[in-house]
């Protein structure tokens, strides 16, 4: 009999546990994952504002670019007066401003006194697209041929009224958009940086991405990937999320370290 109450305690006691357990597992699921989801919102934001911060950057110069090609200096073929023009669109220390012809070739450059010897470029078919383009666009990483550095480029095309082409070019050192990515407020230990479109690092913070982050940024994805990174601990799992920009095909990466999220 005894045993018989004993059986029949126990079948209660798990009838009413089991529920309560499945319940509370479910219950403890999601909540876990509404935390994770609200700790990556704010992954997300920091990426946009990041985004935003290199954006305006570029769209700075597009501007600038825009008022040189207006120049009366310019279309009037009046090389050594619209040097100095370029020269006050320059940001000291931090960019570049040229001036080449349809066919790739340099007229002028900022990197160096106007009148100096300037050696032949490669850029014949990265001013050909925008030319063909008749937009300003934004370059992957490269190497310039006068300061010998490597840059990404923002170039505008250019018709004077004389019916003569350019295309008028902007080149960022890429420590000014390290300078940048240090001005977002970061917390410690995550990482932040920004890559062109080939997936090529044009600056980082906090720490270094995985190569096989090339991968996913040579694919345009976008939102939240699970990546390895090496920050000022060592090697770390990451939450990683991407967002692109419309204006470059840049991307920016903020990586989490899986603990915190």
């Amino acid at each position: 009999m005894a045993m018989k109450i004993r059986s029949y305690l126990s079948l209660m006691v798990g009838a009413v546990l089991v529920p309560v357990i499945a319940f509370s597992a479910i219950a403890l699921t999601l909540m876990l994952d509404a935390e994770r989801e609200a700790a990556l919102k704010g992954v997300r934001e920091l990426a946009r504002t990041s985004l935003v911060s290199i954006d305006r950057e570029l769209t700075n110069s597009q501007s600038a670019l825009r008022m040189l090609s207006v120049s009366t200096h310019l279309s009037n073929g009046e090389y050594a007066a619209f040097y100095e023009k370029a020269r006050y669109a320059d940001q000291f220390g931090s960019t570049i401003t040229a001036l080449l012809d349809e066919t790739g070739q340099l007229v002028l450059t900022t990197s160096v006194p106007y009148g100096t010897p300037l050696p032949p470029t490669d850029a014949g078919e990265r001013v050909a697209r925008v030319l063909e383009s008749n937009q300003s666009q934004v370059s992957n990483l490269l190497r310039t041929s006068v300061a010998r550095r490597e840059m990404a480029v923002v170039d505008v095309p250019v018709t004077t009224k004389s019916g003569r082409r350019y295309v008028l070019s902007q080149g960022y050192d890429i420590s000014h958009f390290k300078r940048v990515l240090r001005q977002v407020a970061t917390p410690p230990g995550w990482l932040i940086g920004v890559f062109d479109r080939n997936g090529m690092v044009i600056a980082q913070t906090g720490g270094s991405f995985p190569a096989t982050l090339r991968e996913a940024i040579g694919s345009k994805h976008t939102g939240v990937i699970r990546t390895e990174g090496d920050g000022s601990g060592g090697a770390v799992k990451l939450y990683t999320v991407l967002d692109r920009s419309a204006l470059s095909g840049w991307t920016v990466a903020v990586g989490v370290p899986e603990a915190e999220i």
